[in-house]
């Protein structure tokens, strides 16, 4: 059972359409070649990063008196965020190859 147009107004879905859609079989037939080339896993890992990054950030900024193990600590955080974004951006699924 797909998706209709019938509840389509202005673009938005209507939640009894969604309700009676077979997500079951929409998990059941996700393979390998549809995780590498929706690229899910890398953007989850981007995803968590964006979340450690935030709630540390916001700790770190939180301290009155940082210490510079700290300042150490949030660094190291920042500086392997550079280095995810490149790798997720220099990367390709392996249909781009």
């Amino acid at each position: 059972m797909g998706i209709d147009n019938r509840c389509n107004s202005f673009g938005l879905l209507c939640l009894a359409t969604l309700a009676n859609f077979n997500w079951l079989d929409l998990i059941m037939k996700l393979t390998p070649t549809h995780l590498d080339a929706w690229r899910i896993i890398p953007r989850l890992l981007i995803l968590f990063y964006m979340v450690v990054f935030y709630n540390s950030t916001q700790w770190f900024m939180n301290l009155e008196d940082p210490s510079n193990a700290q300042a150490g600590f949030i660094s190291t955080i920042v500086g392997a965020g550079a280095a995810w974004f490149g790798l997720y951006v220099g990367s390709k699924s392996n249909k781009e190859k």
